[in-house]
């Protein structure tokens, strides 16, 4: 291990711990509401069009929380992009990208530079919730997911919900 990737594990460590053991973002699936915001997305309904589906993957780091290993990926996406329809097709794309990995969360930001500070490490873990715009949580083992977001600046992050599964 070189000097540098042993400084910033060292310096990603308090970051990637503060965010799992914090739990305002929760591990598993079963914290799912019943109310009609949390509709389960339907098959092939997109309205977003792909071509302008814009987004970033900044950074993506291994880590292990009670459930086993868990990648925790830092994402920056236009603000405009915050609606139903595509963060639906973002929560798509973002399944198909990681594929190959047992659990996946995602944060998602607004603002290229707080996604890239997160990402570097420059931010604390514990005010993560203010800054970021949503999240996406997927297990490939149990097919079931989440992505939530704000619909607009100064709402709660998970604001709405949409359910996923395949």
């Amino acid at each position: 291990m070189t000097p540098r990737t042993v400084k910033t594990r060292l310096y990603l460590a308090p970051l990637i711990l503060s965010t799992l053991s914090l739990n305002p973002f929760p591990a598993t699936v079963s914290n799912f509401s019943s109310n009609d915001c949390c509709r389960p997305l339907e098959a092939g309904a997109s309205d977003c069009p792909s071509t302008s589906l814009d987004y970033r993957v900044w950074r993506t780091v291994r880590s292990e929380d009670d459930d086993g290993e868990i990648y925790l990926s830092f994402v920056s996406v236009k603000k405009d992009l915050f609606n139903r329809e595509c963060m639906s097709e973002l929560s798509e794309r973002l399944k198909q990208r990681f594929r190959r990995k047992s659990r996946i969360k995602a944060f998602l930001f607004d603002n290229d530079k707080v996604a890239e500070g997160y990402a570097k490490g420059k931010y604390e873990g514990r005010d993560l919730h203010l800054l970021m715009r949503g999240m996406f949580y997927y297990d490939i083992s149990k097919r079931q997911g989440y992505i939530k977001f704000s619909s607009a600046e100064g709402k709660p992050w998970d604001e709405v919900t949409v359910k996923l599964s395949r």
